[in-house]
C-alpha cells in the first residue's frame, strides 16, 4: 500500500491478486465479511484521525477500489482509549462489537446505522473475553470470560447441552472447557480442558447438530486427542 498503509487485495485459485480496496491514508483496520451476505467483502474501515479518534465507516455496496472515506456511511466514532473491536456483520445489515464505549464493563453490542450501539449482552463481574458465533448467520451463540473461573452466557440452547454432554464425558467438572476449533458446518469441535490437577487436554467433539452417519463418532460422542 501507499506509505506503507495496507491495500487489500482478492487473491483467486490461478494466483492472481486483484486490488478489492484502497488505503486512502487514515484507515487503520478493514472489516471484511465472511459469512453472511456476500462471502470476502470489505464491508467497512476504522480510520484513526490526527487527535486519536476512531471512527468505523460502512462500506456502500456499489463502492468501487478508491476508497472516498467521506462517501461512506460513518457509523460510530470513538476515543482511544474506549475500546471497540469488530465481530462481523448481522443478517440484518448492522455490525456486531465487542466494546467498552459508553460503558465500564467490555460487552457485545449491534452497532446500527445513524450510530446507535445496542447492548447485547455484558458481563455483571468482568470484562467479557470472547464470543462464539453462529458460522452462517454471525448470531449470537455464546459468549465466556473469566473472573476467579471461567464462566460462560449461552443464548444458544444447543451449544450449553452440548458443553454439558462433553464436560460429563470429559471428566471436566472444574472448569468449563474452551472451544478452540469448529468445523465449517459446526458439527465438529475441538475442545480444551484447564485443570489445575492436569496438563491441558484437548478433545475431538462432535455435536448435537450432527447428522447421525458419516463420522466414526455419533452426535454427542468425543474423543480424547492429546494434552
Amino acid at each position: 500500500g501507499t506509505n506503507g498503509l495496507s491495500d487489500v487485495y482478492r487473491v483467486w485459485p490461478n494466483r492472481t491478486a486483484q486490488l478489492e480496496a484502497w488505503n486512502p491514508g487514515q484507515v487503520h483496520r478493514w472489516v471484511v465479511e465472511t459469512t453472511t451476505g456476500e462471502p470476502l467483502r470489505v464491508v467497512a474501515a476504522i480510520a484513526v484521525a490526527g487527535d486519536g479518534q476512531h471512527t468505523m465507516f460502512k462500506r456502500p455496496k456499489d463502492a468501487g477500489v478508491d476508497v472516498h472515506l467521506s462517501d461512506w456511511d460513518t457509523w460510530i466514532s470513538w476515543q482511544g482509549d474506549d475500546y471497540l473491536a469488530p465481530l462481523g456483520m448481522s443478517i440484518t445489515g448492522s455490525m456486531l462489537v465487542e466494546s467498552n464505549v459508553n460503558a465500564d464493563k467490555v460487552g457485545i453490542y449491534e452497532v446500527v446505522d445513524g450510530g446507535e450501539i445496542k447492548p447485547i449482552f455484558t458481563p455483571d463481574n468482568a470484562d467479557l473475553g470472547d464470543v462464539m458465533l453462529d458460522l452462517t448467520s454471525n448470531a449470537v451463540m455464546a459468549a465466556g470470560w473469566d473472573y476467579l473461573r471461567r464462566e460462560m452466557h449461552f443464548v444458544d440452547e444447543l451449544v450449553d447441552s452440548d458443553l454439558k454432554a462433553f464436560r460429563a464425558q470429559a471428566d471436566a467438572d472444574e472448569e468449563l472447557p474452551m472451544i478452540t476449533s469448529r468445523s465449517a458446518d459446526d458439527t465438529l469441535w475441538v475442545l480444551k480442558v484447564q485443570s489445575s490437577a492436569r496438563p491441558a487436554q484437548y478433545w475431538l467433539y462432535r455435536t448435537s447438530r450432527a447428522p447421525e452417519h458419516h463420522h466414526r463418532l455419533s452426535p454427542g460422542q468425543s474423543s480424547f486427542l492429546f494434552q
